[in-house]
């Protein structure tokens, strides 16, 4: 009787080795618990995860209205990391504050920007921020509202291209097949 009695012990003992066994693989599998070999003996480490330097920052759009420059307050997500996301979402932000305040047509879309090496920002849209009918004076003020929101931002480019659907903006008193001056023309 006693070794019928070792018998299912170790029957039981066998059972529950595997349950252990089988239930760590399967953790391993899932990936609850991570195992990190070193054969070699060096000192390799995983690479650290890098934390995104993404925060809301305040900023002011500007925009001309009424014979004067106006602004209004607003707060985009800033990436410490990529200008070419903060320029686009200063630039969403300011279409969309002068097409509430009915100065740029509601259907003009921003299509995306590209940062050049020699410090140029190319604007694309889907058509002409300038309308025909409007004085060279309201269209300067307009561009200067813009170049005036991206300093203000603290955004470090030089010039500015405007494009409608990647080819460049055609008007008939502003030539903009010449970067633009970030730091614009108004003289204050």
């Amino acid at each position: 009787m006693k070794f019928k009695r070792s018998k299912k012990t170790s029957i039981l003992l066998i059972t529950v080795l595997c349950l252990i066994i089988g239930g760590i693989f399967f953790l391993i599998q899932q990936n609850w618990i991570l195992i990190h070999w070193r054969f070699d003996g060096s000192s390799q480490h995983l690479p650290a995860i890098k934390k995104e330097a993404i925060s809301r920052k305040p900023i002011k759009l500007y925009f001309w209205k009424d014979e004067k420059f106006n602004t209004e307050d607003t707060t985009i997500l800033w990436d410490e990391n990529n200008t070419t996301h903060n320029l686009k979402q200063v630039i969403l932000n300011w279409l969309t504050c002068n097409q509430e305040e009915k100065i740029i047509k509601p259907s003009t879309a921003f299509e995306g920007v590209v940062l050049s090496t020699f410090g140029a920002a190319y604007l694309s849209f889907n058509q002409s921020l300038l309308s025909k009918e409007w004085s060279i004076m309201k269209k300067w003020y307009l561009l200067e509202s813009l170049f005036k929101t991206i300093r203000d931002a603290g955004i470090t480019i030089q010039y500015t291209i405007f494009l409608v659907n990647h080819e460049a903006m055609d008007d008939d008193h502003i030539d903009f097949s010449e970067p633009l001056p970030i730091n614009g023309f108004i003289k204050q």
